[in-house]
């Protein structure tokens, strides 16, 4: 029964950690980036937190930096 719980509880973790990596750090902050018109510096905050989930797993650390970079949410906007 113990073993049940414990392999219920990881499956749950393990959806949720990459439910959150394909949101993707600078999706999840700075949504009035995505899709707009961006320069062509990158955003070293949102580089950074992309790159943390890649200490999680490869997965979702390429997940958030496909969504982050697809998007253009990993790059300054204009006024900066």
């Amino acid at each position: 029964m113990k073993r049940l719980v414990t392999s219920r509880l990881l499956a749950l973790c393990i959806v949720v950690i990459i439910l959150f990596a394909a949101a993707g750090c600078g999706t999840i902050l700075y949504p009035e980036r995505a899709y707009e018109a961006h320069s062509d510096r990158i955003d070293a905050g949102v580089l950074v937190m992309d790159c943390a989930w890649l200490f999680v797993g490869i997965i979702p650390g390429a997940v958030a930096l496909i969504v982050d970079f697809s998007n253009g949410s990993v790059y300054l906007p204009h006024y900066y």
